[in-house]
């Protein structure tokens, strides 16, 4: 895989298949996708789902070509996968560049994203790519989710909650006062209340 620091097009495209392929995902064969117009990209299965990565070099290539890339992966779905099938409904379209700075083309990726027609878009564009775990990110929807495993001195998750929730809107302390109050039975509003007022 790809280091963050050397991110091409070529390296993006490797490392989404890389992924995918660790999360037991199966690749469909390239003269598949050939067929229907996915050659520049990778496609991959699993028991649940299907998603086509497509890399593109520039934003502009990514803004006019998306809509033929759904229509290939619509294609493609409809001749392999039977209606009945699960994951006939579960097709996802990953549009990547490392183009795409601009504010409008942020705006534009965002209208991507939330058009869910025919399948779902995850789209990764510009800044928001510059290390594998951006890539990560943007792929999280298709990738199992992985369980925290708690070391054997954990008492109980309420542990790590305040660590999972801190943020600078909602600060680690809040979170203990909170759980703290739970724990001993008494009111939570009082015991957060009463954490913000305390200098």
């Amino acid at each position: 895989m790809p280091n963050g620091d050397s991110l091409t097009p070529t390296s993006l495209l490797a490392a989404a298949s890389d992924f995918l392929l660790r999360s037991d995902y199966l690749a469909v064969p390239d003269e598949v996708l050939g067929e229907y117009g996915l050659g520049g990209g990778r496609v991959f299965e699993d028991a649940y789902g299907v998603v086509a990565v497509m890399v593109y070099e520039t934003w502009d290539e990514l803004r006019s070509t998306w809509p033929d890339h759904q229509g290939a992966l619509v294609d493609l779905l409809a001749a392999y996968v039977s209606h009945a099938e699960a994951k006939a409904w579960e097709g996802y379209l990953v549009l990547l560049t490392l183009g795409g700075m601009a504010e409008d083309a942020e705006v534009e990726a965002n209208a991507i994203r939330y058009n869910m027609s025919r399948v779902r878009k995850l789209v990764g564009i510009g800044a928001e790519l510059q290390t594998l775990a951006d890539l990560e990110r943007v792929l999280r929807p298709v990738l199992p989710v992985k369980p925290k495993v708690l070391s054997a001195e954990s008492d109980s998750a309420l542990e790590l909650l305040p660590q999972l929730l801190a943020s600078d809107a909602l600060p680690e302390q809040v979170t203990r006062a909170a759980i703290g109050a739970f724990v001993d039975s008494s009111s939570i509003v009082e015991a957060i209340h009463g954490f913000e007022e305390s200098p």
